[in-house]
């Protein structure tokens, strides 16, 4: 009995404002989601298939992580490439 008046006590002044659930708490979160970077995704070959694709997802900023690293990389090796008696 005592905990239907406790109940019906509070429910009739409202839930605690721990519990009370509003929008503004939410939007945080909601903000957040929009903020994540929305993945871009890139069909790959497989090497020793002629069907079979490999289908890869990163953020922006991770393909051109990528992009830049494979520059450098290509460049690096170019030198060696590129010098007499090379081959």
């Amino acid at each position: 009995m005592t905990i239907g008046i406790i109940l019906l006590a509070l429910t009739m002044a409202g839930a605690p404002p721990a519990l009370q659930i509003s929008a503004s708490s939410n939007e945080p979160a909601a903000q957040a989601a929009k903020d994540e970077p929305k993945p871009i995704c890139r069909r790959y070959a497989q090497v020793g298939s002629n069907i079979a694709r490999r289908k890869v997802c990163m953020s922006k900023a991770e393909w051109d992580q990528v992009a830049r690293s494979s520059q450098t990389l290509g460049r690096s090796m170019l030198p060696a490439l590129t010098a007499p008696g090379a081959q």
